[in-house]
């Protein structure tokens, strides 16, 4: 039947059927969207989950490069501070040599001013000694 055959309250009624079946299909797209819009979203959630869990073992790696990076820092301040050690220690050394060598300089120059000393004492013996001797001649 034709819509104009028809009463006007048949008219409303086959307009509205008209208008239900039409929001019908728009519910059905609308259904269809958000089915698709929610499988997006839960691959979309998928991908955001694995980014985070590779962020999350990027991070773990990276706390463990640094653990072994803070590790080897302690290990060089340890051979650090044992070298500065040995550099005092030997800084101590070459000090107490040089108080030794000029100890030994010291001594040297006392030693040398009595060999000159007993020299010239020794040089006025002989001299005392040829004046004896030539006046005993």
């Amino acid at each position: 039947m034709c819509i104009r055959d028809r009463t006007v309250g048949q008219r409303d009624l086959a307009t509205l059927s008209c208008e239900v079946r039409s929001l019908e299909l728009k519910l059905k797209e609308t259904e269809t969207d958000m089915h698709s819009l929610r499988k997006q979203y839960e691959e979309k959630e998928g991908d955001r989950r694995d980014v985070i869990e590779s962020l999350q073992q990027e991070l773990t790696n990276l706390n463990k490069i640094k653990e072994e990076y803070v590790k080897r820092a302690g290990v060089m301040d340890e051979r650090i501070d044992g070298i500065k050690s040995s550099i005092e220690e030997a800084n101590s050394n070459i000090e107490r040599r040089q108080l030794e060598i000029s100890n030994i300089t010291l001594n040297s120059m006392r030693v040398n001013e009595e060999a000159e000393q007993l020299e010239q004492q020794l040089n006025k013996f002989d001299r005392v000694a040829l004046l004896q001797e030539k006046e005993v001649m």
